[in-house]
């Protein structure tokens, strides 16, 4: 395990760990950065990578902010696609919920894990303190849009 402890400045182009890594303080690291175990980042210190960042796992305490995020999606990695069926009745067996954290007190918006679970099992992690996929609900939102645009479109026909 590497263990970078607060204020370390990193003037290497790459860096390689085949353990976990462990960074609190302010850490900057101007070039790639491959990690094959773990990545935990701790404390309020700032963390700036600049370059490729390839990782197998990463644990942030606190917020991640970022210009924007991409999830791959490429149709050749995956098998057995289907459209989902039935997306409006799954979304009303969802709720929507408004809540503060209880570390910080911040008011937020989501879904509870536990809740989700029992709907759409495969989002929610199997985990002690659960994690959800949100990305995994979009699919199901778009398809239920879809499904009242039918139904809104036949009600103006019928008329």
């Amino acid at each position: 395990m590497l263990l970078l402890l607060p204020i370390v400045l990193i003037p290497i182009s790459f860096l390689v760990v085949s353990g976990d890594l462990d960074v609190s303080g302010i850490t900057t690291l101007g070039g790639n950065l491959v990690v094959s175990g773990d990545l935990d980042i701790n404390g309020t210190g700032t963390h700036d990578i600049f370059g490729t960042v390839s990782l197998d796992n990463v644990a942030v305490a606190g917020i991640v902010t970022a210009v924007d995020f991409n999830s791959t999606s490429d149709q050749s990695l995956k098998t057995n696609i289907n459209t989902v069926n039935n997306a409006l009745d799954i979304v009303n067996e969802l709720r929507g919920v408004s809540f503060d954290w209880k570390e910080t007190g911040k008011p937020s918006y989501g879904v509870i894990a536990q809740e989700l679970e029992k709907v759409l099992p495969a989002l929610v992690s199997d985990t002690n303190i659960k994690s959800v996929n949100y990305n995994g609900i979009i699919g199901v939102l778009i398809e239920s849009i879809k499904e009242l645009s039918e139904e809104i479109e036949k009600l103006k026909n019928d008329k």
